[in-house]
């Protein structure tokens, strides 16, 4: 059986895992979170010493292929500084002419992909544990946008091709934050198929928390991270100038814009949302993979009062890192539309991160893009196919509640 995005739904795999079990595991890495979090509360535009090391550990591997392409590319000429430009909490980043994007399966555009390299000028990097602090926080990313031409028959997601012209049209936004020790490119298959389904989407290198930090990748940094993504939103939803963050910017409809990440990139992403201190309303939809609501700069997390910004959470019920847990809370806490798929057996970093892709994977990455079909696109089927997707899985596969919808 095929869901709408022409890939085969998951057989039933496993079983749920004894809830006592659960709560054991896990438990040391989310006081070190919540200690973390709390931490950097002081970590105010490189102000504190963030600490090297984490006890949350998500090794990726050292290359990742999107359809057979090299996970490190760099294409010249895309260095950019973008001087002053950090968070604002309001208003979308400008209009733009014309209707929202089409609703695309996976593989329904040929994808293009390219780094830039950008500069946050007007926040600093604090010290990590031997590294010195450093003026402007560094942000290597990764765009990967629909493209020219016509997607290959036969469905699934295409290979990104670097340099590939874009497509004509505008597309919603999709800021992607990755785990501690990996990167954003780490995340290349899944980034090809979102983009590939007629979205935008940039996933910086966190000055701190990546496998090539200065020091050594830390959680310590995280409260300085959603600030990093609005960066990103500020920069990827302004196309005047020249050079490759511009490009792609013109094809960025800035009036639809969400947030998607993993482990501490989850945490950075329900921040944009929800949080406190760091909230950008210019994101409509949040998706969490595997995790939890933090104290970010010393505030609380989730903020009363936000009900319009729906929210997609898929956690493994075997999560040995950021207990499963987090996300039953999260669920329970906030206020606006939800949905949470539950994936029995399944632990932290598959079938998230891995090396290759599997039935589950394949899951969690269609039903994300048919939360934001609906929630950024309006598909008024999205949420349906969402929900077919997880029942055609079975109960031994995935699971779904919903609330305020």
């Amino acid at each position: 059986m095929t869901g709408r995005h022409g890939r085969p739904l998951p057989d039933a795999r496993r079983r749920f895992g004894s809830a006592r079990r659960l709560r054991a595991a896990g438990l040391v890495a989310l006081v070190a979170l919540a200690l973390v979090g709390a931490a950097c509360s002081s970590s105010d535009s490189g102000g504190a010493s963030g600490s090297s090391g984490s006890s949350t550990t998500e090794a990726g591997p050292t290359s990742t292929t999107a359809g057979g392409s090299t996970a490190s590319t760099t294409e010249p000429g895309s260095s950019t500084t973008v001087p002053g430009s950090s968070t604002t909490a309001g208003g979308a980043a400008g209009s733009t002419s014309g209707t929202v994007a089409e609703v695309e399966p996976i593989g329904g555009y040929p994808v293009g992909r390219v780094q830039v390299d950008l500069v946050d000028a007007s926040r600093d990097t604090p010290a990590n544990g031997k590294a010195p602090g450093s003026k402007g926080r560094k942000l290597p990313t990764v765009a990967f946008y629909p493209a020219e031409g016509t997607a290959p028959a036969g469905g699934g997601t295409p290979s990104a091709t670097a340099g590939a012209p874009e497509r004509d049209g505008r597309y919603p936004l999709l800021v992607f934050s990755h785990g501690v020790t990996a990167r954003g490119i780490f995340y290349a298959g899944e980034l090809a198929a979102f983009a590939s389904a007629g979205y935008v989407v940039v996933a910086p290198d966190y000055p701190l928390s990546n496998r090539n930090s200065p020091g050594g990748p830390t959680i310590a940094d995280v409260g300085n991270q959603p600030a990093d993504a609005s960066f990103l939103i500020d920069t990827f939803t302004d196309a005047a100038g020249s050079g490759p963050a511009a490009a792609v910017a013109a094809h960025v409809d800035p009036r639809h814009i969400g947030a998607v990440g993993h482990s501490l990139g989850a945490i950075t992403s329900l921040g944009l949302g929800y949080s406190t201190c760091c909230t950008d309303d210019r994101v409509a939809a949040v998706a969490s993979w595997a995790g939890v609501f933090l104290p970010l700069r010393g505030r609380p997390s989730p903020k009363p009062g936000i009900t319009d910004r729906p929210l997609l959470l898929i956690h493994g019920d075997e999560d040995r890192t950021v207990p499963y847990g987090s996300s039953v809370s999260a669920f329970a806490r906030v206020e606006s539309p939800r949905w949470f798929i539950t994936l029995p057996g399944q632990g932290h970093t598959p079938p998230f991160l891995t090396p290759g892709s599997s039935p589950v994977a394949r899951l969690a990455t269609t039903a994300t893009v048919d939360f934001f079909d609906a929630e950024l696109k309006g598909d008024d089927g999205g949420i349906a196919a969402l929900t077919a997707a997880v029942d055609a899985a079975g109960p031994d596969v995935a699971t779904l509640q919903s609330a305020g919808s």
